[in-house]
This record gives structure tokens, C-alpha cells and sequence, in this order.
């Protein structure tokens, strides 16, 4: 299982949000280049960058900030927050970005999204599936839809997503614990598929048990910024 660092990015600096709520924001007052240069040098592989203000406004606004973290490492990133058009997906992998994650058009407009697959094929996109009380939460997780995660996975596999990541929004900055429950069933239903969990970790024992649920990958952010969790012993295993 990949461990990888997350940078939420509001207004050029490092924040975390609580509970996916842009009220329970807690700036940590770091330049996200500077942050990527501690997290590559640390040994991750791979970096997970969301515009918080993109995701909420509905076209990425942290361009230089995305930039400079993409240029700030050996490693690779994947980004995402707001994305709505073929030029933003473009412009992200022109400034060296690897991965982009979509959230809102995978879900609202198929026919879009089959043909960024199609233009960049599906190494280069992956979907955000977020939970929030039992349905997919979307546009910057301000709306919440009726379609559970797994009717929303098959729909979209069917289309050609091969990589997901999950957020349990209700554990996301609480330390409380990652949903087991949701990994394991998602990965017992879609064994083909790259799954990517996020939200709630906080300990080794988390991230061991995730290994558990056959995860491919693991988005942490708090623990790492407030010191509970050591990022070179996490990926040394």
C-alpha cells in the first residue's frame, strides 16, 4: 500500500479542513512547495494536492501553488479540486501533474468524462468518490447525491475509471479512524480496481489495518502536520 502525503491548498497555504466543513478550517501557515520538498525528501513517491477554494468554486484557483509543487520533488502528484474542463486537465499535466482527480463531472456528465478518458486515457484520471451519511457527496462536498458508492463505482468502471479515491467525509480531519468497513467492501466487490482511502487517519494501527483491507493507497494529512504519525517509518513499513 502506497502511503501519500496530502497539501490542501487555501489561498496559497497549507490548511486542513474538519469534517469536509470550510468553517472547521485550520491553517497551518506552510508553503505547500516547501511542504512537497519535506514529504519527497522523506520518501514519498507521491503527492496528493487539492485546491480547496477550486473545489468549492468550480474551476481550480491555486495555479502557482499547484506549479510549484509539481516542480518541488523527484516524486509524482496527483491533483484535483474544481476541475471542470478539458483545458484545466490539460494546463495540470502541462505544469507536470500526473494524476488528476475529478469529482463533480464524473458523476454529473458521463460523456465528458468518457472523453478525457479517452484524450488522456485512464492512468492519467481518477475519480473522487466522497461519502457523506450513505450518499456521494460532490461540488467541493457542498451537495451530497442519492447514489450510493458502489451503483456510482460500477457505473463508472463500466466507462473505463480504473483508479478511486474514497473520503469518508465525517471521519476527514478527525483523527478518529479510517471506515474500514467501506475499504473492505469496496475492495471485496472491485478487486480490479486501484482504490485510494482517505479521512480519519491518525496511528500506525490505522494504516496497518488499511494495508489490511487491500487498499492500494493511503491520502494522509493531519497526522503528519501535527506530528502524530512519522512519514519515513510509515513508508519504511
Amino acid at each position: 500500500m502506497q502511503i501519500i502525503p496530502a497539501i490542501d491548498i487555501y489561498q496559497g497555504t497549507c490548511v486542513r479542513l474538519t469534517g469536509g466543513l470550510f468553517s472547521a478550517r485550520t491553517d497551518y501557515d506552510l508553503d505547500p512547495a516547501q511542504v512537497a520538498v519535506r514529504f519527497f525528501s522523506e520518501g514519498a513517491e507521491y503527492l496528493h494536492v487539492v485546491d480547496l477554494e477550486g473545489a468549492k468554486n468550480g474551476n481550480v484557483v491555486n495555479w502557482d501553488a499547484i506549479r510549484a509543487v509539481a516542480a518541488a520533488g523527484p516524486g509524482k502528484l496527483e491533483a484535483g479540486g474544481g476541475i471542470r474542463t478539458e483545458d484545466e486537465i490539460a494546463r495540470l499535466l502541462d505544469i507536470g501533474v500526473d494524476r488528476v482527480v475529478v469529482g463533480s463531472v464524473a458523476l454529473t456528465d458521463p460523456e465528458r468524462l468518457a472523453g478525457w478518458l479517452g484524450a488522456w486515457g485512464a492512468e492519467r484520471i481518477c475519480v473522487a468518490l466522497d461519502v457523506r451519511d450513505g450518499g456521494i457527496a460532490y461540488a467541493g462536498w457542498q451537495e451530497t447525491g442519492r447514489e450510493t458508492i458502489e451503483d456510482a463505482a460500477a457505473r463508472l468502471i463500466a466507462a473505463g475509471v480504473r483508479t478511486f479515491l474514497s473520503t469518508d467525509i465525517a471521519r476527514d480531519g478527525r483523527l478518529s479512524g479510517p471506515n474500514l468497513t467501506l475499504y473492505e467492501k469496496l475492495t471485496r466487490r472491485f478487486p480490479q480496481i486501484r482504490w485510494l482511502a482517505s479521512g480519519g487517519i491518525r496511528s500506525k494501527e490505522h494504516v496497518q489495518a488499511l494495508r489490511r483491507t487491500g487498499v492500494a493507497g493511503a491520502v494522509i494529512g493531519k497526522a503528519l502536520y501535527e506530528g502524530h504519525l512519522n512519514l519515513k517509518e510509515l513508508i519504511a513499513g
